[in-house]
């Protein structure tokens, strides 16, 4: 189980310090409609996941919901705007 809980430390320790802003651009866009979009994506885009672990000493399992961030760009996309992460006008709030 030390493992385990190591290796889930580690990979969320990965993901955090890799973490990167992405930014759209859609012209004549206000960022109004830019968050209704943005919310209208990531609410299509959710999806439930498990996973589990077991071994002859322990086993664990988690659960929850995430965004695949496949769908979410491709509807993204289909609303018209543009991936641009260095200087994109959109953000995620509060960036």
């Amino acid at each position: 189980m030390p493992r385990v809980l190591g290796v889930l430390v580690f990979s969320a320790a990965a993901l955090l310090g890799c973490r990167h802003v992405i930014r759209w651009d859609r012209d004549e866009t206000s960022e109004r409609e830019f968050y209704r979009d943005r919310y209208e994506c990531l609410r299509e885009t959710q999806q439930e996941y498990s996973s589990a672990y077991v071994n002859r000493y322990a086993g664990s399992y988690s659960s929850g919901v995430g965004t695949n961030t496949g769908l979410f760009a491709a509807c993204m996309a289909a609303r018209g705007y543009r991936r641009n992460d260095d200087s994109g006008q959109f953000g995620p709030p509060g960036r």
